[in-house]
């Protein structure tokens, strides 16, 4: 599992930095690790850092005031190769898992006139790259304003944004604290990591964390290619796809399956979802495909008649970018969490268990020590005609105008079909529907499995602060 770790030390001399570097090689174990502004000579640390597992290193050091890069690696562990450097940046050739890319670490200067010259050179260089390419580091920079909390912007916007913009860039985006430096007046995003389409697609779990501060008043940055949890697809839920309305032989393939069913309204709900699943793989996928690649080689066929190969390599772009707009999507992902004894926990069953204890723990009901209260005057005495009124019998209308209340498209069910499944169809089961409903009302009984609903937590470190 690769994992790349890039750090504005703020001075690699002392034993803060030997201290903090080593748990932090412990902890993570890196397979490159980037020092930014160490303020030493690589010479003073060489023999630490060999010790620690980092033997090899490509450097460039300091030219001036404070500046100078470290990448540092083990070449019989990862395959790193030099190719090219300048005083803000040093680039190497990385393969991973048979996979080869360019690796850029950088930091900029934080003299705008000096910092401006990075951008040129980054863009020199990019008409030269084939490879896909991660650009890490501390850049001295923002890209908005939202990546500044407290103070001027005034100097803020040296370059970095349009550089960014006009070659496409990827931001990784982060998990972790929002801001990367702070003086304790003011707080940053400086230290952040742009990548091509090309290199987030071939890594699409690639993520970027933002570690405490240590030492210095940089978070570190880490970076791994893929997640700690392995996803098994257990228990993935069906979802109903609204897509499949258009289809010509929908409609009578569900009239055809939903009449053959016995049961109630919620048993052939349960029994459709695997013959549309069935249905979805084998006949309607293989369809859109045949359809697509028609369509392709037609619009291809086309456009080579208006405008000849250049169109080709645009039209390679595009769906470049259709693809990582489609594949890469923010991925809420939870990578691990911490124990009640404050240990961090990152094995799938252990996180189960975890979270199993938490919620059960939550929603128990804990009896106090006197549950004895008066409430006659909690609320109103109601009349004999508003007790008939909410005791009457449910009716069709009421079942009619609350299910076409619910937005068709709004979050589904347990069984996977959202509101709109069921307004399409009224006229073929609302008769069952409006059963199900008037026998939950008469019999004070809801169906089994009717209000179960699915929980997506937003990752967070502890379990107490998902929501």
């Amino acid at each position: 599992m690769f994992k790349l770790l890039c750090w504005n030390v703020r001075g690699a001399g002392g034993k803060s930095f030997r201290s903090s570097i080593s748990d932090l090689i412990n902890l993570h174990k890196m397979d490159i690790l980037v020092i930014c502004e160490p303020r030493v000579p690589f010479a003073k640390a060489k023999r630490f850092l060999k010790k620690h597992g980092f033997p090899d290193a490509e450097i460039e050091e300091a030219r001036g005031f404070s500046r100078a890069i470290w990448v540092l690696f083990y070449k019989n562990k990862i395959i790193v190769s030099f190719v090219d450097s300048n005083p803000q940046s040093v680039t190497v050739n990385v393969k991973v898992n048979n996979h080869a890319w360019l690796l850029t670490a950088l930091y900029a200067s934080p003299t705008h006139s000096v910092r401006s010259l990075i951008w040129n050179y980054l863009s020199e260089f990019a008409s030269s790259v084939h490879l896909p390419w991660l650009i890490i580091g501390d850049f001295n920079d923002l890209y908005s304003s939202a990546d500044k909390n407290g103070g001027s912007l005034a100097g803020k916007f040296g370059g970095m944004r349009s550089w960014v913009d006009s070659f496409g860039l990827v931001d990784l985006g982060f998990q972790g604290p929002e801001f990367t430096w702070t003086d304790k007046r003011v707080r940053e995003r400086l230290d952040r990591s742009f990548c091509t389409d090309a290199w987030r697609i071939m890594f699409l779990e690639a993520f970027v964390q933002h570690l405490p501060r240590m030492k210095s008043d940089h978070c570190p940055l880490l970076l791994q290619l893929f997640f700690n949890v392995v996803s098994l697809g257990i228990n993935k839920p069906f979802r109903f796809q609204a897509m499949w309305f258009q289809q010509e032989f929908y409609n009578d393939f569900v009239k055809d399956k939903w009449q053959s069913y016995n049961g109630d309204v919620h048993c052939k709900v349960n029994k459709l979802v695997g013959d549309l699943q069935e249905w979805n793989s084998k006949v309607l996928e293989e369809e859109l495909i045949k359809e697509y690649e028609l369509l392709r080689d037609q619009e291809a066929m086309y456009w080579q008649q208006k405008s000849r190969v250049s169109w080709l390599q645009n039209g390679d772009r595009n769906t470049n970018f259709f693809h990582l707009s489609t594949m890469v999507r923010r991925r809420n992902k939870i990578e691990g969490l911490f124990d009640n004894s404050g240990d961090l926990c990152t094995e799938l069953g252990t996180m189960k268990e975890i979270a199993a204890s938490f919620f059960n723990s939550l929603f128990t009901y804990k009896p106090t020590e006197s549950m004895d209260f008066s409430i006659p005057h909690l609320f109103l005495m109601l009349d004999v005609d508003a007790i008939d009124w909410l005791s009457r019998a449910v009716s069709m209308e009421e079942v009619y105008k609350a299910l076409f209340s619910i937005g068709g498209l709004k979050a589904p069910g347990v069984d996977g079909f959202p509101a709109v499944f069921f307004q399409k169809y009224w006229n073929m089961f609302s008769n069952e529907v409006f059963n199900l409903v008037s026998n939950a009302f008469s019999t004070g009984v809801i169906h089994e499995g009717l209000n179960h609903t699915l929980i997506t937590l937003v990752p967070k470190e502890f379990i107490s602060d998902l929501r």
